[in-house]
């Protein structure tokens, strides 16, 4: 599903980690622990390909990915439905909310602007459920979440694997179940990791 050999991690000029490698396979999930600006998110940046990364050649993946930031990219001037048609449109795909685990449904008719962070952050993981890519690749996909909602969160979760997909996620709260893996970051001065390879 997803291998990185050699990969050397570095946020413009600064390098951040000189070796990650590993293997991703079906139905495995993967935990990226470490202090904010330890290098998480550039990490989730280079494997869904945002980042160039010239000194990183060796980054295969075998599976459609699809890219969650910790910020919602949504409309806020459309209502929540428009925002999922949207979504649904760019994905070559038909909304329409035959499940219901974030309980989007009552606010589809409200502007996304007006709905709290909370509402906002499961309006954006609920796309989870319209696409068909089997490798998630989730920047803090709690955030913003309550008790209840982040209980639902890992239910989605492990459901994907369950069903063959591959998850690589950044946290600093979800607990680690089974099938999942941590890759824990150090701090920036240290530019190792404490672990870099498994599985």
């Amino acid at each position: 599903m997803l291998s990185v050999k050699n990969l050397v991690l570095h946020r413009g000029e600064n390098l951040l980690h000189p070796n990650i490698h590993f293997t991703l396979k079906k139905g495995q999930g993967l935990i990226l622990r470490g202090p904010n600006g330890c290098g998480k998110t550039t990490f989730l940046h280079t494997l869904a390909g945002l980042i160039k990364n010239d000194f990183s050649p060796n980054i295969l993946i075998a599976s459609e990915t699809f890219f969650l930031p910790h910020v919602d990219a949504l409309l806020g001037h459309t209502t929540v439905e428009e925002n999922m048609i949207i979504f649904a449109q760019l994905m070559g795909l038909t909304f329409h909310l035959s499940e219901d685990p974030f309980k989007i449904k009552p606010f589809l008719a409200q502007k996304v602007n007006r709905l709290s962070h909370g509402q906002r952050r499961r309006v954006s993981l609920s796309r989870l459920l319209l696409t068909h890519a089997k490798l998630w690749l989730l920047d803090e996909p709690e955030q913003g979440l309550d008790t209840h909602f982040t209980h639902i969160l890992c239910k989605v979760l492990d459901h994907h694997l369950l069903n063959g997909g591959g998850i690589i996620l950044a946290s600093h709260f979800l607990p680690t179940q089974k099938n999942w893996q941590e890759l824990t970051f150090c701090q920036l001065h240290e530019k190792s990791l404490e672990k870099s390879s498994f599985f």
